[in-house]
């Protein structure tokens, strides 16, 4: 960021930072000229009565952004009264160059039932992605997105490149949907993700979480979502690494709220997350005591992942308070799904369970145990193949509905 100087007269100090107050927060000079017109710093300056000369003159200040604002530097007072032309009855003053606030694109309603719904519209036999995502929006509000999928270091130059326009901006938001934005920084073996210009990293290492949170805000100002997860499934880190060393999971918590803070800074109304996973592995409850190292002021949703059918036969067989638990540690937050399913295969109980269980979902394990729900996010559309054996999809991958389909158009109720 570059800075620009300008002095006042000591004597006229507190005169003069009244007149700043007024300057940048109503421009008392003319808000119809500073929201109409772009002018150099000169020219808005001189449009006021004030004893002010400046050091530095930048032409083509743009201010008709009326979301801009002008931020003091850190060290705003420079104590060197010399570099003000020798007279000591100047102060320098720098201020940043102007940063521009991101309002984030996706403005959707919240629907009557008080929450979104959201799935992966993968594509099935027949149907590519220009049918299944306005497939998807008939009874959905958001879509997931990794990218292609894509290691979080590229994942901007992917967002905003062909791919972004393709399934971001023409089949999410072309479609009225919302995207939710996930980054991560480990891979499916819970080793970390590195940048091949970076060697050695572990998650302490400064370059490497300089890079992370580079990603997280170059996203942010590309894309301007309104829903942002900056680790998923986090807690398996925790698990597999504990909470100190190089590697310890204390290393993530410090580099998450330092990505909270610089999102807000730049888009204050981006929901800034991270998730967590409600089993650590197929049948293995995870350790939630992990939620007592966040503060809860630094996530606006409770968000978590969840695949409970594993060693169930029956929906019923999930305990009233299971997702219950993991809300008592948060209580006043809204709560989410970004990923849950439950099989409709015959070790899983069926197509039947398979409904019960979406029903049981937003009612018996949530509603009915007092959780906020904000977020439902179904895994995906349509089975992966003819020989698909995880069977989560609502539609089977030769087009056949089945009967948590028509419990998802029930339950969304948009048509």
């Amino acid at each position: 960021m570059e800075n620009y100087n300008f002095y006042v007269k000591s004597d006229n100090l507190f005169l003069f930072l009244c007149l700043i107050i007024v300057l940048f927060n109503t421009c008392g000079c003319s808000q119809d000229i500073v929201e109409s017109t772009d002018l150099s710093s000169s020219e808005i300056f001189s449009c006021c009565d004030a004893d002010i000369m400046l050091f530095e003159d930048y032409a083509d200040w743009n201010l008709t952004d009326a979301e801009s604002y002008i931020e003091p530097t850190e060290d705003c007072i420079n104590d060197d009264f010399e570099d003000a032309g020798g007279d000591s009855s100047y102060i320098d003053i720098s201020y940043n160059d102007v940063t521009e606030i991101i309002e984030p694109l996706d403005k959707i309603k919240l629907p009557e039932r008080g929450f979104y719904m959201g799935i992966l519209p993968n594509p099935s036999i027949d149907r590519d992605y220009d049918i299944t995502y306005p497939m998807a929006s008939d009874y959905a509000e958001f879509v997931p997105v990794w990218g292609e999928p894509t290691p979080f270091y590229r994942l901007s130059e992917v967002l905003g490149g062909w791919w972004g326009d393709t399934f971001v901006q023409k089949l999410i938001r072309g479609n009225g949907m919302f995207p939710l934005i996930h980054l991560s920084f480990f891979d499916k073996y819970v080793n970390l993700v590195v940048p091949p210009d970076i060697e050695g990293a572990s998650l302490n290492d400064p370059v490497w979480r300089e890079a992370y949170k580079k990603a997280a805000l170059d996203v942010v100002k590309i894309i301007r979502p309104a829903y942002i997860s900056a680790g998923n499934e986090v807690n398996r880190w925790f698990e597999k690494y504990g909470i100190g060393g190089d590697n310890g999971f204390e290393n993530f918590i410090s580099l998450y709220e330092d990505i909270y803070d610089s999102i807000k800074q730049i888009s204050p109304k981006t929901n800034v997350f991270c998730v967590f996973a409600r089993e650590i592995a197929p049948g293995k409850e995870a350790n939630l005591d992990v939620l007592n190292l966040f503060n809860p002021e630094k996530l606006d949703i409770l968000v978590i992942t969840s695949y409970p059918y594993p060693g169930r036969k029956s929906p019923d067989k999930v305990p009233d308070d299971y997702y219950k638990k993991v809300s008592d540690y948060m209580p006043q937050k809204p709560f989410g799904f970004s990923e849950i399913a439950w099989s409709s295969a015959d070790y899983a109980g069926g197509e039947k369970s398979q409904a019960d269980f979406l029903r049981d979902v937003i009612n018996r394990l949530t509603a009915n145990q007092g959780i906020k729900l904000h977020l439902l996010g179904w895994t995906w559309m349509h089975d992966l193949s003819d020989t698909d054996t995880v069977n989560i999809g609502l539609i089977k991958y030769d087009n056949t509905e089945k009967e948590s389909y028509s419990v998802w158009k029930v339950i969304s109720s948009k048509n």
